[in-house]
């Protein structure tokens, strides 16, 4: 039987019979279960509040009434409850407060809940197995993508590297070319100098010189300036 209070739906379940524990093992025979609430002013009650309303007034709960030829067993669902989940979890509960109770006599109530509840609980393993179907799919695609990309990657990475050991190493002898002709000594220069101008009539175009002997402009201009200092040279005027 179920009834409705402001959204949440009530259940209540009653199974005919006998409890082989008395009133006073009855508590001690269940605690593992966690009832938090007791009331055995008339006939005992184990409460498990797992909520409350504002007023204090139990919200999510499931309650079991011990009668004297039944046992009552009444709980709530939540409108931010999963209706089958929470069927199937009391039902487990129904089941787990019978044995530890020693319960003996008509369970059919129970036994059509529990029908009902596990073909819930197939619907909704059903319904599980197939999200998780689905998303395993979707990520096995997103990994063979992810896969393809860092092959990618990677290939443009020793790519790029390649590029960049070729330009480190030509950069390394543009360097050991300057240090090279930058040493050339003064002698040296002097000479090639002096053998140029001799050639081209005493003229001189130092970016040419510079450019076919692999010096420098301001390597040039040195030499140049060298040689007027030291008379060798003049400038026309």
């Amino acid at each position: 039987m179920a009834g409705s209070d402001k959204g949440r739906d009530t259940v209540r379940l009653t199974m005919k019979g006998k409890r082989g524990l008395p009133d006073k093992e009855l508590v001690r025979g269940l605690s593992s279960l966690g009832f938090n609430r007791i009331d055995s002013s008339k006939e005992p009650a184990l409460w498990l509040v797992e909520s409350e309303t504002m007023d204090g007034k139990p919200h999510a709960y499931a309650s079991f009434i011990f009668r004297k030829g039944a046992i009552d067993a009444i709980y709530s669902i939540t409108p931010e409850m999963n209706r089958k989940l929470r069927r199937i979890s009391m039902a487990r509960l129904c089941l787990d407060v019978l044995a530890l109770s020693k319960f003996s006599g008509d369970a059919g109530t129970l036994y059509s809940e529990i029908a009902r509840t596990l073909d819930d609980a197939t619907e909704f393993a059903d319904t599980n197995y197939l999200l998780l179907k689905n998303r395993c799919e979707q990520l096995s695609s997103d990994n063979l993508k992810l896969a393809a990309k860092n092959r990618e990657l990677l290939s443009a990475g020793e790519k790029n590297s390649r590029i960049l050991l070729e330009a480190e190493k030509m950069n390394s002898a543009l360097k050991e070319r300057v240090r090279a002709l930058e040493s050339l000594s003064d002698e040296s220069l002097r000479e090639e100098l002096l053998d140029w101008l001799k050639a081209h009539g005493g003229e001189i175009n130092a970016a040419e010189f510079a450019k076919l002997h692999g010096l420098t402009p301001a390597r040039v201009e040195e030499g140049l300036d060298m040689l007027m200092k030291r008379g060798e040279i003049a400038r026309e005027r």
